[in-house]
């Protein structure tokens, strides 16, 4: 079902403000049988991309939350200069679901929209966490794409003390040197001087190696960029609202 307005704009043209966002998103979550509902004609293509992240939503009690979000579209296209758009994209919020449950309902929703013996591949763009990487059990001809911002992220906080080796990193896990990889690696290790960057540097190599067929990925697939940063900034950051007029409705449809 679209949602195009936040909680607080549902409460403030139903009941003049009468009633809090909390009590209409509660509402909601308690309604039971609501279905997303498919495009009449079912689209072909050979490529999706479906874009993985999360964002922490602080709650009215002082406590917060982790809410992900998940978005399916066609690709990415230039409208004009710095200004991208994705191609009928459709974002998928999940708040006490399960995180098999919300992967089946995104991949309820491809069935039901794509004619999926046409696909070849379906890229899941993210930071590789646990809860992403389930989408690839359940989703069909997946293949998990390392985004460059959780790179770049993970580069940047292992290289606190080091920063010499950031450009290095970068362009070692740009061309999917493994080998060349656990040697700077060891080099760094060799020469940090503070058990905290040995860890961080430990950690860095766990999660790069951990993930390297999402960073390969870069070198021999074509699989576009991620926009995932800039869904939980502008789509579910709105929806949690934080701020309205930061939805764009209209394009992008958002499913609770």
């Amino acid at each position: 079902m679209p949602l195009k307005a936040s909680y607080g704009e549902s409460s403030r043209h139903v009941t003049g403000g009468e009633i809090s966002r909390q009590t209409v998103m509660k509402k909601i979550r308690k309604t039971n049988g609501l279905k997303v509902s498919a495009p009449k004609k079912k689209g072909t293509v050979k490529i999706l991309h479906v874009d993985a992240d999360e964002d922490h939503i602080a709650l009215q009690d002082g406590s917060t939350t982790v809410v992900p979000i998940i978005t399916i579209h066609e690709g990415v296209q230039k409208l004009c200069k710095g200004r991208n758009q994705c191609m009928n994209a459709h974002h998928f919020c999940s708040y006490g679901k399960t995180t098999e449950n919300l992967w089946l309902e995104v991949a309820e929703w491809i069935y039901e929209a794509y004619e999926v013996d046409n696909l070849e591949v379906i890229y899941i763009h993210g930071d590789g966490a646990n809860w992403i990487k389930k989408g690839l059990e359940i989703l069909p001809e997946s293949r998990l794409v390392l985004d460059k911002y959780h790179i770049n992220k993970a580069i940047m906080n292992c290289t606190g003390a080091q920063p010499e080796y950031r450009k290095v990193l970068w362009q070692v896990l740009k061309n999917a040197d493994r080998e060349e990889f656990k040697r700077i690696i060891r080099n760094m290790g060799k020469e940090t001087r503070s058990e905290n960057g040995l860890k961080k540097i430990k950690e860095f190599r766990r999660y790069v190696l951990n993930n390297w067929e999402g960073i390969e990925i870069h070198k021999t697939g074509k699989c576009g960029g991620s926009s995932a940063e800039a869904h939980v900034s502008h789509v579910l950051s709105a929806r949690m609202d934080r701020s309205a007029d930061g939805v764009e409705s209209g394009r992008a449809k958002i499913h609770v």
